[in-house]
């Protein structure tokens, strides 16, 4: 057997072997890869579907993930990242033409641990409805400090309840049930009624001043008999000044609003307003220090604004869609893979380390 046959089969041995030894050590390494280390790429896939509004939940997204997966733990946002992954997230308006409000945001959740699809999902929209929730409960118990419209009604109230309290005095007193008057008032409003009252007794008082009128007015005052009427007028007038608070409108605090009135008023309100805690939570960008109509208008409409965005929001919950992924290491899929690899290295081995290897098997 010639030296040249022998040194070509000694040559096709090692890179044979060569060969074989770089298979195992890439096949070895490729399975450990993926089966041991176990990255993300090869982790739980959850596939995440929602509705939203003015683009909520995509601003909020990695947030609301983060918080999640922290668990109420200071991590890095790196080692948040070895927990999770955002993939292929999508959002697609409602409308090509139309300045939509609405839209629906579709994407891939990797997670390095499983998680039960239901489980998932109830936990998820917990972090995020909630504290939507939270807020549209917080602006609505507040109402009573923001909303311009409510306390222009609790004023105009404040003021005609000051009628109520001197109707219910007129009307319950002892003045009243001797000199009722003989037509009752029909009308459901107090104000109404006062005033018709008001009129009608301060009618009778002037009256009772004229001595041509007071035997006319004892008759209207059901006082028939004759011998008592020239007692019953000095009674009767003396009775009218002394009650005369109760019928007399001037003894009333205004009841038409003065301008002075309503500033005090609503200065207060909005001094009220800027300096809770609740207006520092929601505050806009920039605000009045002082208050006139204009700008408590416009900070009601940003706090109903803030409200009705909540409320449309907080009604769209995430759905959770669990996608089953192949964890076996795929025995036939990865060797055409490693063989191509195998034969590339083996090949360019045999570039490098053929002339030196000819030379030392000579």
């Amino acid at each position: 057997m010639s030296i040249k046959f022998k040194t070509r089969s000694k040559l096709i041995t090692f890179y044979t072997f060569s060969f074989i030894i770089f298979f195992i050590v890439l096949f070895s390494l490729n399975f450990f890869y993926k089966k041991i280390i176990g990255d993300l790429s090869v982790g739980y896939k959850y596939t995440f579907s929602a509705q939203q509004y003015f683009g909520f939940k995509e601003k909020s997204l990695e947030n609301l993930l983060d918080k999640f997966f922290s668990d109420g733990e200071k991590i890095s946002k790196n080692v948040l990242r070895k927990k999770y992954q955002i993939q292929n997230k999508n959002i697609e308006n409602f409308s090509l033409t139309l300045n939509n409000l609405k839209s629906s945001i579709v994407f891939d959740l990797i997670t390095k641990n499983y998680f039960d699809e239901e489980d998932l999902e109830n936990k998820i929209n917990n972090a995020y409805i909630g504290p939507v929730k939270k807020i549209i409960i917080d602006i609505e118990n507040n109402r009573d400090l923001y909303d311009y419209d409510l306390i222009s009604k609790q004023y105009i109230e404040n003021k005609n309840n000051e009628v109520d309290v001197a109707f219910k005095k007129l009307i319950n007193s002892e003045f009243f049930k001797i000199y009722k008057p003989k037509q009752s008032c029909r009308y459901t409003n107090t104000e109404i009624c006062y005033d018709k009252y008001s009129r009608y007794y301060m009618k009778m008082l002037f009256s009772l001043k004229e001595k041509e009128l007071t035997m006319s007015l004892l008759n209207e005052l059901n006082i028939t008999d004759e011998t008592i009427k020239e007692q019953r007028i000095v009674k009767i007038l003396e009775d009218f000044q002394t009650n005369r608070h109760l019928f007399d409108s001037l003894y009333l605090s205004e009841i038409t609003t003065t301008a002075e009135d309503e500033l005090e008023y609503f200065s207060t309100k909005y001094n009220k307003l800027i300096n809770s805690d609740f207006f520092s939570n929601y505050m806009p960008e920039t605000f009045c220090q002082y208050y006139n109509a204009g700008c408590f208008k416009n900070l009601s409409a940003h706090f109903n604004t803030i409200l009705s965005k909540h409320k449309r929001e907080g009604e769209l919950p995430f759905k959770v869609n669990y996608i089953p992924t192949k964890k076996k290491f795929n025995f036939f899929s990865e060797i055409p893979l490693i063989i191509g690899i195998t034969a590339l290295i083996t090949y360019l081995f045999f570039i490098v380390t053929n002339k030196f290897l000819v030379r030392k098997l000579r």
